[in-house]
């Protein structure tokens, strides 16, 4: 029985950590544009879940185990083990409570079994051209790329930062890691949206149509915001200041539109600036809220905010999720989970059908817009560094509303009979959702 209990209670963490890593990492590997580029997953295990769920974390145990004491122990050739991130494997000898974090990157490692790396063929091109090129990789949304993969671009002169890397001193902030997604030119044009750099984004895998995303292309003033932005974790990552007048030039624009830029990281509190944005919006809406998020994980908080402006003050709100394409099976089951609060107020759900959504925006009233990285999660709105554009400007919600129109003809709305009969399994399936709810 004692031998059960040991590799029972791993074997039902390691199981509850594969699947949230399949759409958490995805996440953080797949949301990695120019300002957190990295590589990306393309997941080829996601089709064959019995496996993916079940066998491979299994094993992912057995080996964790005999190698760091889950089990008895057997020789091990460390001299064989040919890990460019050597330091863990010192962390993962520390000790048991280590161990689980071993667990969660042996976990990772096998959900990124299909990666595919940036075209760097651009940046070392831009960068041989006497461009200054600044990359920050984030350690973990860019576990696979190894120094010689950037090596090139470095050699012509480009530089790359790595944000909180695997080391034993960086272990009480592995949690926190940086999903701003920013692309920013000459500090005059910046880009800002939910868009990775992968292939998914630009081709159809197999018989799936490539992702669909938005992103917005900024000047003016704003763009000033984006650069301090990635100035940020420029000094976090790499300890330099970024203060020459090249990256933040005047700008002008011919049209100017009320913005504001909004960044976030975590606080003690918990709440970052993106919560309250996003909160603030909901609370004041008066006629309507349009909501398209890949990962919909209200919390009670938010999910009450809604319900009071469906209840109290009438305001139309309709959300896009993904549907079955969802790259992730966990969040979206652990998604429909909250769905029965606002289907029973009146809201009304949409998942998209054709392929995985991975817009993230937010239009209040036909004013207010706000898109950036945020999904509408803990994660994002917690535990990682995020930034968003929110634009007081009819034109622009009228665009992005445009957009929504289009997902909602291609989705298959979700009613609250429909919601109440799922199944078993689907119930089942959202049971495992729930341990790391606050995680996904």
């Amino acid at each position: 029985m004692q031998a059960i209990a040991v590799y029972a209670i791993p074997v039902l963490f390691a199981i509850t950590v594969h699947e949230a890593s399949h759409g958490y990492v995805a996440r953080m590997l797949g949301d990695n544009t120019a300002y957190v580029l990295g590589r990306v997953t393309l997941n080829p295990l996601k089709h064959i879940d019995p496996l993916g769920t079940i066998a491979i974390p299994l094993g992912m145990v057995i080996l964790t185990g005999f190698m760091f004491g889950w089990a008895k122990p057997v020789p091990v050739d460390w001299s064989s083990l040919r890990w460019p991130k050597r330091d863990m494997i010192w962390v993962a000898a520390a000790g048991p409570a280590v161990n689980l974090v071993m667990a969660i990157l042996w976990a990772i490692l096998f959900r990124i079994l299909g990666m595919v790396g940036v075209d760097e063929q651009f940046f070392l091109e831009v960068a041989r051209a006497g461009v200054q090129v600044n990359l920050v990789l984030d350690s973990i949304g860019s576990f696979t790329t190894w120094s010689s993969y950037t090596a090139e671009l470095r050699a012509a002169g480009g530089r790359v930062c790595w944000y909180h890397p695997f080391k034993w001193h960086t272990l009480p902030r592995i949690n926190n890691r940086t999903h701003r997604e920013l692309f920013i030119v000459d500090g005059r044009v910046g880009f800002i949206g939910g868009a990775g750099v992968a292939d998914h984004w630009r081709y159809p895998v197999k018989e799936t149509p490539r992702w669909r995303d938005s992103m917005f292309r900024v000047e003016g003033d704003a763009v000033a915001n984006l650069q301090a932005t990635f100035a940020e974790n420029w000094l976090e990552a790499s300890g330099e200041i970024l203060a020459h007048k090249d990256y933040f030039p005047a700008c002008e624009a011919e049209e100017c539109t009320p913005s504001l830029v909004v960044n976030s990281s975590p606080s003690a509190g918990r709440s970052t600036r993106a919560r309250i944005l996003f909160q603030m919006l909901l609370a004041s809406a008066q006629e309507s809220i349009l909501i398209t998020t890949p990962y919909f994980l209200p919390d009670r908080s938010a999910r009450a905010e809604m319900v009071r402006a469906l209840k109290e003050r009438g305001v139309k709100i309709r959300i896009v999720v993904p549907g079955k394409g969802s790259d992730h099976a966990l969040t979206r089951s652990s998604s429909r989970r909250l769905y029965g609060d606002l289907l029973r107020a009146g809201a009304q759900i949409y998942e998209y059908s054709p392929t995985m959504n991975h817009a993230k925006t937010l239009v209040i009233d036909g004013m207010w817009s706000v898109v950036g990285s945020t999904n509408f999660d803990n994660r994002s709105f917690g535990l990682n560094d995020e930034v968003n554009l929110a634009a007081f400007d009819k034109k622009l919600a009228a665009r992005i509303t445009e957009d929504f129109e289009r997902d909602c003809a291609e989705s298959k709305i979700v009613s609250y009979e429909e919601w109440r009969r799922r199944s078993i399994f689907e119930r089942a399936h959202e049971l495992f959702g729930m341990l790391l709810e606050r995680q996904q």
